[in-house]
């Protein structure tokens, strides 16, 4: 599955959205002027491990020429049963790159933890899934109980994902029935979205890196 915005120029703009379990690289794709790239790599996933980095572009798969296929053409191409063989050309600033990837089943976590060395908790979110705001909660009273009230977050190279994940994450920050965002409508007309959370983190010192 994909999304597709397309902007007052009538240029659109395609994400390759990676769901939490599969089999295949572990790679979020954009399309972007006429152009499949990779926009990252999931945690020690076979992509990650071969070398793909952010802004590959991706010249074809197998041999075949990637220019004037869709995305979902392109997914399956790229996604496949684990054990199997993929080979991609890929161009890296002047370089022309080729890999071999053997493909596996890609089990997802999106939050990913650690301490800094002035105390501060580190979060990295990779994406918005169905189980971001559980894999959330589960760290969530390493968090409360460090004695630390300083926080970074990490949602560099995070493609985006469910809405719904992004209103639980913000249920932590924001008071019960505050407004959190606002929906808009093509008729611009606008709806808020109202935090169902506790707030439990609305005095942390929070930084978000994007």
């Amino acid at each position: 599955p994909y999304s597709t915005f397309n902007g007052p120029n009538g240029q659109g703009q395609s994400y390759i959205y990676v769901p939490e379990n599969y089999e295949g690289i572990g790679a979020v794709i954009d399309f972007a002027n006429d152009n499949y790239i990779i926009q990252t790599t999931i945690n020690n996933s076979p992509a990650a491990r071969a070398g793909l980095k952010p802004n590959d572009i991706i010249s074809n798969i197998g041999g075949q020429n990637l220019k004037g296929l869709t995305p979902d053409q392109v997914l399956a191409l790229i996604k496949g049963p684990a054990g199997s063989l993929i080979q991609l050309n890929i161009k890296r600033g002047e370089q022309q790159l080729n890999f071999s990837i053997i493909r596996e089943k890609i089990d997802i976590e999106s939050v990913h933890k650690k301490v800094l060395s002035n105390n501060i908790n580190y979060l990295r979110i990779d994406q918005f899934t169905d189980s971001t705001d559980e894999e959330f909660n589960k760290i969530l009273p390493e968090i409360i109980n460090s004695g630390s009230k300083k926080l970074i977050i990490d949602l560099r190279n995070n493609p985006g994902g469910y809405l719904t994940s992004t209103q639980d994450l913000l249920g932590h920050f924001i008071d019960k029935d505050q407004i959190e965002f606002y929906i808009e409508n093509k008729n611009t007309e606008q709806t808020p979205s109202l935090s169902t959370g506790n707030a439990d983190l609305k005095n942390y010192k929070t930084v978000v890196l994007i």
